[in-house]
């Protein structure tokens, strides 16, 4: 099997547990509305949708999956368990400074609605749950952010993340990543 197929594979793959969660997927310069001022290309996909059941995504960056855009709901009234692997987010030590997103890596966004957040306050509370547990195999370390709110409670675990992290950075890991409010945003 060919890269190029290999990479088709996985790209059906993906947009298989996109469909099957029921979240949405399109291609960066095909999005049907600018996703808050980002550049994306043809290789770069959004993924946008309500949180809700339980699902997994394989983000599997290859030739024709270059950076993914994350686009979550976070919905009053719906929990969620989500597995996400291959989430490669920028990096930096938030005791220096923080940074604007590049361009090239991986993008959380949650846009807050009905959840009982209204302050970037309450959603870096809600959502600054977050630890880094050994993997099942007793090698890798995920991340497992815990979303709690006063009507919604839910769990994203990140495959590898907590290894990307140290990899990155080697201490005091942080990535961007956006929090909507009707239409004013924050990085958080």
């Amino acid at each position: 099997m060919s890269d190029l197929q290999k990479a088709q594979l996985k790209l059906a793959k993906l947009k298989y547990q996109v469909d099957d969660a029921g979240l949405k997927m399109w291609d960066g310069n095909a999005a049907p509305e600018p996703v808050y001022g980002l550049q994306l290309d043809a290789d770069d996909h959004i993924i946008s949708g309500t949180l809700d059941g339980t699902h997994r995504l394989d983000l599997g960056h290859s030739m024709l999956n270059d950076t993914d855009v994350l686009n979550f709901n976070i919905v009053g009234g719906e929990h969620f368990d989500f597995t996400i692997s291959g989430f490669h987010p920028q990096t930096w030590d938030p005791t220096i400074t923080s940074v604007a997103w590049d361009g090239h890596h991986d993008l959380l966004n949650f846009n807050w609605v009905h959840a009982g957040v209204s302050r970037v306050d309450q959603a870096f509370d809600a959502r600054n749950h977050y630890q880094t547990i050994l993997n099942a195999d007793g090698i890798h370390h995920d991340v497992v952010e815990t979303i709690h709110t006063s009507n919604v409670d839910g769990t994203i675990t990140f495959l590898g993340l907590g290894d990307y992290l140290q990899a990155e950075l080697q201490a005091h890991p942080g990535w961007n990543a956006i929090t909507w409010f009707q239409h004013d945003h924050v990085f958080v």
